[in-house]
């Protein structure tokens, strides 16, 4: 490989023993002699593809032809053999060039044509080409319409499939056959309050479509954004550069944490701009009281040491020592947006219980959604916001109490029954480390 393969857009190599390699196809004529003359036909299967395909040689005029055939498409094509003048003629398929060749569905519409080194094309007596000289001509169906490409060396006339003839330039140049395909140019739609830019542009057998837009987000707030599609429609999307994944099935939707200010969202698809809906949750947070330097959790206290997560998503943070932390270690790097973990605790008896989060953080707005239970019906939350401590513990006992509170400003009670629960905590903005929970009865 002249060029190390990386792993997609990234810069991290593909382990060797992952390597696509390359095939090398040899082939042996029956006898001795000096050249020989064969066409090779290769059915290219990706990962998921089960269609084999059968392939057949066809005695052709003047060439070399095969026919390669799946469920949903036939495919015949003839290179002409050399020396050989005159038409390339091939069970229906008609020309006058070095090569021709036309793709059909399972209804017998055409989807591919190609004709390279001539001047017309005609399958069963019908003109898919007809120019007025010799050059490359292609045309792919889409679901949107006929894509037609053409190479001549002077401007030319072209009629194709039969339709009205149109002037092409010398060189390289493409066409829709079907109006309304606005290829390559500029496209602005406005949709739910969202101002869009965009432009389509063929690639490979589809028209790819690209999207842009930006939008102002008056505060940090937790957003869901989602897509109108229909099924097995493949669209990515990313916003500030960082790709999103969305939810599979028809609920194609993601949840998103938002920081005060103007973000920029890119989709990119083979359709049209879909629907898009971007909904704001306007979380509020309660502030957490910090409590005294010297404060200690009362007698009865349930402590979740919170080095020991019992879960956690995609990006983790990090058990770190730290000055000061009960167990000389503390979980650490809450520096991302959405990050979670969960932390199983057992209460031996039944009761209402407060919620005190031992912390320390340089940040002056920590804000986090701390949930018991989560995914169950007695699942309870609360959106806490908590305070600069002084430090993250590196050269200073940093640490500091914090009593979760409830909309009103007073301590939020939660009910316990006996028995395994689960707190979740997701950061919705600042960085702070964790040492323990401590679950204190009510008293």
């Amino acid at each position: 490989y002249p060029v190390e393969p990386v792993d997609g857009y990234s810069t991290r190599p593909v382990p060797p023993d992952q390597y696509a390699h390359e095939w090398t196809l040899t082939a042996t004529p029956q006898s001795k002699r000096s050249n020989e003359e064969f066409l090779v036909a290769l059915q290219i299967q990706r990962e998921g593809d089960t269609d084999n395909a059968t392939f057949e040689a066809i005695p052709a005029q003047g060439g070399l032809a095969a026919q390669c055939k799946t469920p949903q498409q036939t495919t015949l094509t003839c290179f002409r053999q050399r020396g050989q003048t005159g038409l390339l003629r091939v069970a229906g398929l008609e020309s006058d060039g070095t090569v021709s060749s036309v793709t059909t569905d399972a209804q017998g519409t055409i989807d591919r044509a190609i004709l390279i080194g001539g001047t017309y094309l005609k399958l069963q007596g019908r003109d898919l080409f007809r120019a007025g000289q010799s050059g490359n001509y292609s045309l792919v169906r889409n679901p949107e319409g006929t894509l037609v490409n053409a190479s001549v060396a002077e401007a030319s006339s072209i009629q194709v499939l039969g339709g009205q003839a149109r002037q092409v330039p010398a060189g390289d140049s493409q066409f829709a056959l079907e109006g309304g395909l606005d290829l390559g140019k500029i496209l602005k739609v406005s949709r739910n309050g969202l101002d869009w830019q965009g432009y389509r542009l063929p690639m490979g057998e589809e028209i790819r479509s690209y999207w842009w837009t930006s939008f102002d987000v008056a505060k940090m707030d937790r957003c869901r954004l989602s897509l109108d599609l229909p099924a097995g429609t493949a669209f990515t999307a990313t916003l500030d550069n960082r790709p999103l994944t969305f939810a599979e099935g028809d609920d194609r939707s993601t949840n998103l944490w938002l920081t005060k200010g103007r973000h920029l969202l890119l989709l990119s698809g083979p359709a049209q701009l879909p629907g898009v809906k971007l909904e704001t949750e306007n979380l509020s947070f309660s502030p957490a009281t910090m409590l005294a330097r010297d404060f200690r959790p009362g007698s009865g206290s349930l402590i979740s040491e919170a080095e020991k997560p019992s879960a956690e998503g995609d990006v983790k943070g990090k058990v770190v020592e730290k000055i000061g932390a009960s167990g000389g270690v503390a979980h650490t790097t809450w520096d991302t947006l959405g990050q979670w973990a969960e932390w199983t605790f057992e209460v031996p008896r039944e009761g209402d219980y407060q919620l005190l989060v031992r912390g320390a953080s340089e940040y002056d707005d920590i804000l986090r959604e701390l949930t018991v239970d989560a995914g169950t019906g007695s699942a309870v939350s609360c959106m806490a916001q908590m305070q600069n401590t002084g430090g993250f513990c590196r050269v200073t006992d940093d640490w500091r109490y914090f009593l979760v509170s409830d909309k009103q400003g007073r301590p939020m009670s939660f009910h316990l029954t006996a028995g395994k629960h689960r707190l979740r905590m997701e950061q919705m903005g600042g960085s702070m480390n964790v040492d323990l929970f401590a679950w204190q009865p009510v008293k």
